[in-house]
């Protein structure tokens, strides 16, 4: 009773301040965040610790459909019409904020594990806020058509770079001794493990798929799915997310007949979810890790953006893109939320196991990645609406 109670309390604080803070230009999703802050360790206790251990299942419930919501924006006619500016910026502009991030991560904690961690998931940008600023503004064009095929590839890379990171880590942080073969193949074991689990749900799950068309059916198949895949994931010991991404990977090229019913009925389905994800995250935050570590989440923030930046104007000069892109192409690509917080989460979860330096780490990572998701919530779309009106692309769409 006491959880039920908690959890209604939460979600309804979380719908009027999250309609507060979208009256005042500010993401939703920070209200949420707001409301578990409030509530959570750093505020009245509410969501307790104890509480927060028992909801665990709904935050891996989240990632899984954070997941499967990145791999259904993955279709492979985008790979074969990715041209060269696309790939040279991808590449380019990821791969500097992730050195960037290790740069200051490292210079700050002086632990190679710590800096690994922050700066594959800084690699990431949250394709929902960023898509959700050209649906707003109306953009059309050379440069949004980049954004949009970068965002959604943006976290793949992330994902990947994330999960040779955590082995890396592990490794460090264990008692198991360092090697080439170690670092170079659990990773890839990982993915190829996640991508066999997301192809072995896929077939039951494409096949029941011809024989139902109601909404209500669709909807419980899926999540159902969606779930499986993630609990077989966790029992083999990958990541849910991974998983669940190649999953959406596949039904979206395969299926393309039930796609857009699909994910109709996941947008209605996972809002509550979500939601509640985000209120447990801001319960999770410690206001006095983040004090300590001030310094760090200035540092992120700054060296994230700057690597964002340069990497996607140098992408862009190298590959002869147009000027505007080459001006502007960066600032759209600020946004981070669901999967780097759902990433910092899987942190939080997976390294436990290992202690005492496991449980800093996930404590470290969960609060400065949370706390840099709301500073660049603050300032991430603002920069977007100026580059595509810049850009001369606001409104283009109309």
């Amino acid at each position: 009773m006491q959880i039920l109670a908690v959890i209604s309390i939460s979600l309804i604080l979380a719908v009027f301040l999250g309609r507060f803070m979208h009256k005042i230009r500010i993401p939703e999703v920070v209200g949420f965040i707001l409301v578990g802050l409030f509530l959570g360790i750093s505020g009245l206790s509410i969501l307790s610790i104890e509480i927060l251990n028992y909801l665990s299942p709904l935050i891996t419930v989240a990632l899984s459909f954070i997941g499967f919501s990145i791999g259904s924006e993955l279709r492979f006619d985008i790979f074969r019409t990715l041209g060269k500016s696309i790939t040279s910026i991808l590449i380019s502009e990821a791969t500097f904020a992730f050195f960037a991030i290790f740069f200051i991560s490292y210079l700050l904690t002086s632990k190679i594990y710590i800096a690994l961690i922050l700066a594959a998931i800084g690699s990431a940008t949250a394709p929902a806020t960023t898509v959700n600023v050209i649906w707003e503004y109306k953009a059309k064009g050379v440069m949004t058509t980049i954004v949009l095929a970068i965002v959604a590839l943006d976290d793949m890379y992330a994902m990947t770079a994330y999960s040779i990171s955590e082995s890396v880590s592990k490794l460090l942080i264990g008692s198991e001794s360092i090697s080439i073969g170690k670092v170079v193949l659990t990773p890839v074991f990982d993915i190829v493990t996640a991508a066999a689990i997301g192809f072995i749900v896929f077939l039951p799950m494409s096949y029941v798929s011809k024989f139902i068309t109601e909404k209500n059916e669709v909807l419980t198949a899926t999540v159902g799915f969606v779930m499986l895949c993630s609990g077989i994931a966790q029992i083999v010991g990958v990541s849910p997310i991974m998983a669940s991404m190649f999953l959406g990977i596949l039904f979206i090229n395969t299926r393309k007949e039930e796609v857009s019913v699909l994910l109709s009925n996941i947008r209605n389905f996972t809002p509550p979810i979500y939601v509640l994800f985000f209120i447990l995250i801001g319960a999770k935050l410690n206001l006095k890790i983040i004090a300590h570590w001030y310094a760090l989440v200035i540092g992120y923030v700054a060296m994230r953006s700057l690597g964002k930046v340069f990497g996607s104007w140098l992408g862009a000069t190298v590959s002869n893109a147009e000027n505007k892109v080459k001006k502007y192409l960066g600032m759209c690509l600020f946004a981070q939320e669901g999967v780097s917080i759902g990433l910092a989460m899987a942190v939080y979860q997976n390294f436990a196991k290992y202690g005492a330096i496991g449980k800093e780490l996930g404590n470290i990572v969960v609060n400065v990645i949370t706390a840099t998701t709301i500073i660049i919530l603050l300032i991430g779309p603002p920069c977007e609406r100026y580059a595509l009106i810049k850009a001369g692309e606001a409104g283009a769409s109309e």
